[in-house]
């Protein structure tokens, strides 16, 4: 009497193990898990069973139109969740495969940056003085000079309140700023800091120095306040990835320094004042040393 409806639990039971494979291949701590593994087997079984009963019930009580009515109207809706809930799981590791595939790509290209710049254009250069005269002329362009590095008067017409730093006699230390130069567009690629750090918010800046990147942040002014890593960054900021990151360095790491002769100094005693917040027993050493 009732074989002809009995596909309405077939097509139930092959949702619900469709829906227990997912939730178990998708967990590699669930496919090991032999009890969790019976139970939901068991599950399956039973809820089949239930509802299997209940239309025998109904049925028997009232009609076979009612029975079938009661049971499609669970199976169906258990179908569109299922199908609602794919289609969001489809989209969600579709992005995820994205935001996965974009990581990748920043690391492959800071590694490369890293082999190619850091390694063997300002690694040659550093060690090789032969090439001292085409490397001015090369790495010059950029700033629109003419293939030379700017003199002592077009350094001051920038009104920067930095020393102006020659290559000549310098040849190291302006390697060594460029390597540091290029390996901080990496550190920033590699983490995203361009977007956890979004330029023009004042809330995010206030975050540079006590999140977890803080001593990221710190050391890049460091290196920014010495005025041979200036003059290289001045120069060669316009061939480092793009406005938006010259804009970046500019507002997180450059400007912070220029506008507060003592910025270092307030430095240490915000940075004393927050590890005592986290260690009551420590003693901030004084403001003035």
């Amino acid at each position: 009497m009732y074989a002809k409806y009995f596909n309405y639990f077939a097509y139930l039971a092959i949702i619900l193990v469709i829906i227990y494979f997912i939730i178990v291949f998708s967990n590699k701590n669930l496919q090991t898990n032999i009890q969790y593994v019976t139970l939901s087997l068991l599950f399956i079984v039973v809820a089949v069973g239930i509802v299997t009963r209940i239309y025998k019930y109904y049925a028997s009580r009232y009609s076979e139109k009612v029975a079938r009515t009661l049971v499609r109207f669970p199976i169906e809706i258990v179908a569109s969740l299922f199908v609602f809930f794919a289609i969001g799981k489809i989209a969600y590791d579709t992005l995820s495969a994205k935001d996965a595939a974009d990581k990748i790509d920043r690391n492959k290209l800071s590694d490369y940056t890293h082999t190619v710049v850091v390694g063997q254009w300002e690694g040659d250069s550093m060690h090789v003085r032969e090439l001292d005269d085409q490397y001015k002329r090369i790495f010059s362009y950029s700033v629109g000079n003419d293939g030379k590095f700017l003199s002592k008067e077009q350094w001051d017409r920038l009104n920067l309140n930095v020393p102006h730093v020659t290559y000549e006699g310098n040849e190291v230390g302006w390697h060594y700023a460029a390597r540091m130069i290029q390996e901080k567009v990496n550190i920033v690629r590699m983490n995203n800091l361009e977007k956890k750090y979004r330029l023009n918010n004042e809330e995010d800046l206030k975050k540079t120095t006590t999140g977890k990147f803080g001593g990221w942040f710190t050391g890049f002014r460091m290196w920014m306040q010495d005025p041979i890593v200036r003059n290289v960054w001045e120069q060669y900021k316009y061939r480092h990835v793009n406005p938006e990151y010259s804009a970046w360095i500019e507002y997180f790491v450059v400007q912070p320094i220029d506008k507060d002769p003592e910025f270092w100094k307030k430095h240490r005693i915000n940075w004393d004042r927050d590890m005592k917040t986290f260690l009551p027993s420590y003693k901030p050493k004084p403001k003035d040393l």
